[in-house]
């Protein structure tokens, strides 16, 4: 009998299910701004000029003349006025108006657009509130208008959904999927037979804009369906492993894995890190059981674990939690694309499923905004730029926060591309550290010639030293402030060949120097097997890691992920150790169980599970 996956689709409750065959509907049309060389759309033939106060007219009759300017328009309160040009003459008479000192600015008569609102009738029906709530719509904005910056011909972002597969024919998946690979059958057919990948695959990246259906968070991403669930429900971890393998083998930057476990498995850590290490970003849901025991592969070392919220931003009433949670997103009522028994359908569903889909969309997004990015540098926006729910900072429940699509995408536009501008980063963009001895790397364009570093804003004290002229290929040691723990925040600067001063680039690291406080105490014991409770606490990083055994030194026990109860084989009536590590690295004393194994309480086998 191998390991059995449970589907985190099976405790999702189907609310609703429409036919794909629900009627388009028509664009409400715009105004078709122009956009030609300025960035921001525009009213083709309207430029908007203001003269310094006290200043007389002549020049900008000589300019008006010219063009042959006609006001259309005036706002005297401000002493401005909107003047109609030739739509070809604008840049020339911009650069006219400008350069008379007697004018104080002239510019294009912008459009301000509101928010991007795709014409998909469940979302315009208010029917997908968790795009609204991850702001997906503001994300969206920045995400158009950094298209045209993307070089021609580059290729979509491809994320891979390991799950059941996908419906190849469901209209709002139809164009969007690439080819995959089916490890149940050993065959390129990836059709859906349970319907969970499906809706899995919706969230991510459905068709939007196109009048039906719905609308995916990442509307230039293609999904690469990798079928390991089989039609009940099921995967053996060997096929879970081989189709995060596979993805990230055939080109997929972003693995989402709506499936788990409760047991551990070297195997699959083995996938995610090699997935990690070919540049992939891989996203897991935490689980649905109401538990704190490590779900996987969410729990996997380099996996970004997605715990669930309903509208109200609370954490979801079956969502999982614990130590390796990274993020939360919306996975409440979800309504995404849907097979059922030979048919393509809309329903809505409950789950860790749908939550960590959301945030293989912004993932997916972030990468189609800067196909340049790293995983590390997708992974900290995600984190690091999120809505801070429960506990201030990281907990248990929320990890680093709801995701928000928008902060993360604002976040990464003002963050320089290392391969083409100015940056620094502490400890290769790590949240945590132990020791005020870190790691900088730095990079900048050839013509750098000197740099500035400060752990203070204003530079007191810090004296330009020689950047050399390929940029840092490995780090370089610096000192953090030394005033106890929490933010700390390094500065730099650069200069080029011409002595001209960029501006200022920064990046934050958390100090935490103090190890976990904890205990650990026999609950109970049946036979060999012995139940222990194992509080500890972290105020600044959290507990993310424990160790346990009979053996003081620990020679034989793996660090695995914290969670507060723990099944453990014992022998005979020695006390048993416990030790925890924070996110910092910190390391607590030993703790050590005082007293024999009490008599039986309760016991509860451990078993893998259909989440059914």
């Amino acid at each position: 009998m191998y390991r059995k996956f449970s589907a985190l689709f099976i405790i999702c409750v189907i609310l609703s299910l429409i036919a794909s065959t629900t009627a388009a509907f028509a664009d409400d049309g715009d105004i078709g701004p122009v956009r030609a060389s300025f960035d921001t759309p525009y009213v083709p033939g309207e430029v908007v000029v203001k003269l310094k106060p006290g200043v007389g007219l002549k020049a900008m009759m000589e300019v008006d003349a010219r063009f042959k300017s006609e006001i259309e328009e005036e706002v005297p309160q401000i002493g401005v006025k909107v003047l109609k040009v030739a739509p070809s003459e604008m840049p020339a008479a911009i650069a006219a108006y400008k350069g008379d000192s007697q004018v104080a600015y002239a510019e294009p008569n912008y459009i301000a657009e509101g928010a991007y609102e795709p014409n998909d009738p469940y979302y315009r029906y208010g029917y997908q509130w968790g795009l609204k709530k991850i702001e997906a719509p503001s994300a969206w904005d920045i995400v158009r208008l950094s298209l045209t910056n993307v070089s021609p011909g580059s290729p979509e972002v491809i994320v891979a959904v390991v799950d059941s597969g996908a419906a190849p024919n469901h209209p709002d998946l139809e164009g969007r999927l690439v080819p995959g690979y089916n490890f149940i059958a050993t065959s390129g057919d990836t059709s859906d037979d349970l319907g969970h990948g499906t809706h899995v695959a919706g969230v991510i990246a459905a068709g939007t804009d196109n009048s039906i259906g719905i609308a995916g968070v990442s509307f230039r991403s293609r999904i690469m369906p990798v079928k390991v669930l089989n039609s009940k429900g099921y995967a053996k971890y060997s096929d879970v492993a081989k189709g995060i393998v596979y993805a990230a083998d055939h080109g997929a930057k972003v693995i989402n894995l709506s499936l788990g476990g409760y047991t551990s498995s070297s195997y699959l850590q083995d996938a995610v890190s090699y997935a990690w290490s070919k540049g992939a970003v891989v996203v897991a849901a935490a689980g649905n059981d109401k538990s704190d025991k490590p779900f996987y592969p969410a729990a996997c070392t380099d996996a970004i674990a997605v715990s669930a919220t309903d509208r109200n931003d609370a954490r979801a009433s079956f969502s999982n939690y614990g130590s390796y949670i990274s993020v939360a997103a919306p996975g409440v009522s979800i309504y995404s694309t849907y097979w059922r028994r030979g048919s393509n359908y809309y329903a809505s569903m409950n789950g860790t499923s749908a939550a960590a889909a959301h945030v293989s969309g912004v993932a997916a997004l972030l990468l189609s905004q800067d196909g340049t990015m790293t995983n590390a540098a997708v992974r900290k926006l995600i984190e690091g730029e999120t809505d801070d729910r429960g506990n201030p900072g990281w907990d248990r429940y929320y990890g680093h926060g709801r995701v928000n699509a928008y902060r993360a995408l604002k976040a990464a536009e003002s963050t320089p591309s290392p391969s083409l501008s100015y940056g620094i980063s502490i400890n290769d963009g790590a949240l945590y550290v132990n020791t005020v001895e870190v790691e900088l790397s730095l990079t900048a364009p050839p013509q750098t010639t000197k740099m500035q570093i400060s752990n203070g804003s204003d530079f007191e004290g810090a004296s330009w030293q020689d950047y050399i002229l390929a940029g840092y290929t490995s780090p370089i040691p610096w000192t953090l402030d030394s005033h106890g723990p929490g933010p700390k925040t390094v500065y730099a600067r650069f200069m080029d060949d011409k002595g001209t001063v960029t501006d200022v680039y920064a990046d934050d690291i958390t100090l935490d120097v103090q190890p976990p406080v904890g205990a650990v105490r026999v609950d109970s014991q049946q036979g060999s097997t012995v139940v222990l409770s194992l509080p500890a606490t972290d105020d600044i990083s959290g507990v993310h890691q424990m160790q346990v055994s009979q053996d003081p030194s620990f020679a034989d026990a793996e660090w695995i992920p914290y969670y507060a109860s723990h099944e453990q084989l014992g022998s005979g009536s020695d006390p048993f150790h416990a030790r925890y590590k924070d996110r910092a690295g910190n390391v607590s004393q030993t703790y050590s169980t005082d007293t024999s194994p009490k008599p039986f309480k309760a016991y509860l086998p451990l078993t893998i599970k259909s989440s059914g």
